[in-house]
């Protein structure tokens, strides 16, 4: 654990000695942040992000359901950010789209608020991704360093799949392209739904190591139990096998929830997470059978059908 965090600690000192500022030109980047009752972490992500008053660079918070939107307001007036109020909890793909139909830029940074990344981080994130054809690309975050690959001769900006949703660089072309997030995922894998269907239309998705975003995790269902948590992943992990594979691995995988709840002391209460996990499922089906999921990805378009020319195909 000690030779991790020294390691870790070696690459934020070295990835502050090559910081650059914020760039003024380049590619129009969008930033869209999701917040739920996330003024614990706010403080410290815009604190890190830096300024954002330059040309080509927006910032959008969207408010999803928080009990209280004062301090998240007074945070964006202090960015210049536009915050926007969702009706209600609306989940994260639902909000992310919300925030992006604000914006007209060549790419979008979908950051969570307990990410802690300079702006400069971001470009240099965008700026890779262009390079290496890539579009829709993450960077290396902290809690991941102790995971990365054995061979230390992987090149450090590759194609990978799939990437954390939790800062994450998208075309805006391709975004638009393929309908956006899938606003039938509430919480978990839609990141990993909309990089599947990017990777249907042949865009790219890669990892860039030489950027790194220290995150901590988990801030936008701190209000929520660790049960709640899990069986939500569950019935994510089941709609997305359901969406992209079929029912016949949806009925496999429903069958290993079933066997988790049972075996899995974190699921307890069982019966709890027995209704929570089988009505997320039911609903999931319901969707796959009534096409909902299709016409959830055509929420979002591009009215001019078109395409960044920052985004490669393979």
């Amino acid at each position: 654990m000690r030779a991790d965090s020294d390691g870790v600690r070696a690459r934020e000192q070295e990835d502050s000695a090559q910081r650059k500022p914020a760039d003024v030109s380049g590619p129009r980047l969008g930033i869209v942040t999701v917040l739920h009752n996330s003024d614990h972490v706010l403080r410290e992500f815009a604190d890190a992000l830096g300024p954002v008053d330059v040309g080509n660079v927006s910032l959008v918070l969207v408010d999803s359901g928080s009990a209280d939107v004062t301090i998240a307001r007074h945070v964006a007036a202090e960015l210049g950010a536009e915050f926007v109020v969702a009706p209600g909890n609306v989940g994260y793909g639902t909000a992310s789209n919300l925030g992006a139909r604000r914006l007209e830029v060549d790419w979008f940074l979908f950051v969570n608020p307990d990410v802690r990344v300079h702006l400069g981080d971001l470009q240099r994130l965008v700026r890779a991704a262009q390079e290496a054809g890539f579009a829709c690309a993450a960077p290396l975050l902290t809690r991941d360093v102790g995971r990365r690959r054995e061979d230390e001769n992987a090149m450090p900006v590759r194609p990978e799949f799939p990437v954390s949703g939790a800062c994450m660089a998208v075309a805006a072309g391709a975004f638009r392209e393929v309908g956006g997030f899938d606003e039938c995922f509430f919480m978990f894998a839609e990141e990993e739904d909309l990089q599947l269907r990017l990777a249907s239309k042949g865009y790219v998705t890669g990892i860039v190591e030489t950027v790194l975003a220290d995150t901590r995790g988990g801030a936008s269902s701190a209000g929520v139990s660790a049960r709640w948590s899990m069986a939500e992943r569950e019935v994510a992990r089941g709609r997305l096998i359901l969406k992209h594979r079929g029912w016949l691995m949806f009925c496999a995988s429903s069958a290993r929830s079933m066997v988790r709840i049972a075996s899995w002391s974190a699921l307890s209460p069982r019966r709890q997470s027995l209704a929570q996990i089988v009505r997320g499922l039911a609903k999931a089906a319901r969707d796959q059978s009534t096409g909902r999921h299709r016409r959830c990805e055509a929420r979002l378009v591009d009215p001019e059908g078109t395409e960044s020319s920052a985004a490669q195909r393979s």
